[in-house]
């Protein structure tokens, strides 16, 4: 069983393993757009693999693609448990 955050809370203060949906993205809209095209928008699940240590970035699973978050730019994304 995957474990689930119970609350919501920034991505990079969630464990590895976790699968979280995306609840909002508090970034201008040159970084939404990158993000977009990525498929992370709000309302998205994904699934954490790797919160880098020492301020690297967060590397995320969605749609079957791993996408690499700066630090600066996940601490931007309000998070929940996955339903």
């Amino acid at each position: 069983m995957i474990p689930l955050i119970n609350k919501q809370k920034r991505l990079t203060e969630c464990k590895q393993g976790v699968i979280v949906k995306i609840k909002s993205i508090a970034t201008g809209s040159g970084a939404m757009r990158n993000l977009t095209s990525l498929g992370l928008n709000p309302g998205n699940i994904v699934k954490i693999l790797r919160i880098s240590r020492l301020g690297g970035p967060v590397l995320v699973e969605s749609g079957g693609s791993e996408i690499a978050i700066g630090r600066h730019l996940a601490q931007k994304i309000q998070v929940e448990a996955s339903q």
